[in-house]
């Protein structure tokens, strides 16, 4: 303390040092420059872990990769609802490369399966692609059913999570099977267009079914 606060009043210099404590903080605490332009705040990260999105300022800490949010247009309710119909029909004619083809070109697709089948495996949509021909060629009489649809609109407009439970049933060499899967979809504009981003699906072990 100065020399010269030795000499006043007790209370008068506590009274001095309070203000001088005050003074410091409110200057602390004043807005910036209001005329500084504000940094940009980059888009979300996104991952999908055990059927659940994340959006996070970070890339996700977990095994789930994760990529970066893109803005590509306004999404609407009617367009997500439209797109799922579109999907189906063009899964139920047994139309591969189309299904793959309602699919972003670095769209992150997950798949959990039991130990035994595999585990839970990540690949792209070439690998998709690959793998929906390749077991589309064993099947006959293919269908399926989605049921339990939500569609949550993200507040942003520019992304859309689905949640469904699919059931499909076919044909294979050794007699008629049924696989149920819950699968929670990522929906963004892409050119104009809705496509999934992030696929991930729980997939049960196949069921023999009776001849039908």
């Amino acid at each position: 303390m100065p020399h010269n606060c030795l000499n006043m009043p007790r209370g008068t210099a506590i009274l001095l040092i309070l203000g001088a404590i005050l003074t410091q903080g409110a200057l602390a605490a004043r807005p910036g420059d209001p005329r500084k332009p504000s940094t940009p705040r980059p888009e979300p990260y996104k991952c999908v872990d055990a059927g659940v999105v994340v959006y996070s300022d970070a890339p996700c800490v977990s095994a789930t990769a994760s990529i970066p949010g893109q803005v590509g247009g306004d999404l609407k309710r009617e367009q997500v609802q439209h797109f799922l119909e579109s999907f189906d029909r063009t899964a139920g004619r047994a139309d591969w490369n189309g299904v793959a083809d309602l699919i972003a070109d670095d769209a992150v697709i997950q798949i959990q399966r039991s130990p035994s089948r595999g585990g839970r495996t990540s690949i792209g949509k070439a690998e998709y692609r690959r793998l929906l021909n390749e077991s589309g060629a064993k099947r006959r009489d293919y269908s399926l059913r989605r049921e339990n649809v939500e569609i949550q609109m993200h507040p942003d407009g520019f992304r859309s999570q689905v949640d469904s439970k699919l059931t499909q049933l076919w044909l294979d060499p050794g007699g008629a099977l049924m696989i149920t899967s819950q699968e929670t979809w990522v929906i963004e504009p892409r050119g104009g267009r809705p496509r999934i981003v992030i696929m991930d699906v729980v997939e049960r072990d196949p069921k023999p079914q009776p001849p039908r």
